[in-house]
């Protein structure tokens, strides 16, 4: 993992990337380390090493790491102050379509997390990075641009309506 973990850096740092979310990352424990290049915050995946998420800031951009919330194999938030500003960061993997139950549970605890987050630390910037298994289709709305003919899927609605009802 060591030898993967710096070729990420290397591209991510070649790319100028700053903030990075993965998915998939299959860690086996919740994470916080620091790299020469980066801090790696993260979820742990399933016991079956399935899932994971992290983020990865770089070094660069002097960030002050507030709280660290791992919810799930799916779901990590980072509230950080980076260049004087506040900001959530939402690294997500949501469910494929099919299992409405468990996509319903993974929106349903996203939004909550976000109201309870933004209860806490006002005039809060969000930031969501993730794999969300949804196709948006020609929907748009204040907060979701047009990404083409194909239709809305379910989970593309859930998405839709978080962020609407989010604002971001």
């Amino acid at each position: 993992v060591a030898g993967k973990a710096k070729r990420l850096s290397a591209d991510f740092k070649a790319a100028m990337l700053n903030v990075i979310g993965l998915q998939e990352t299959r860690i086996n424990e919740n994470l916080d380390t620091t790299g020469p290049e980066f801090r790696v915050l993260g979820a742990a995946s399933t016991e079956s090493r399935q899932l994971g998420v992290q983020l990865w800031i770089d070094h660069t951009i002097k960030a002050k790491i507030l709280e660290m919330r791992p919810l799930s194999p799916r779901i990590l938030f980072v509230i950080a102050v980076v260049w004087g500003n506040l900001f959530v960061f939402g690294v997500l993997h949501a469910p494929t379509e099919g299992n409405e139950a468990e996509s319903n549970e993974f929106y349903d605890v996203v939004q909550s997390q976000l109201l309870d987050i933004r209860s806490k630390f006002s005039a809060i910037n969000t930031i969501l990075l993730g794999d969300m298994n949804a196709r948006v289709g020609s929907v748009t709305t204040e907060y979701i641009g047009a990404c083409g003919a194909c239709g809305e899927s379910s989970n593309g609605a859930r998405m839709r309506c978080m962020t609407d009802a989010l604002q971001v």
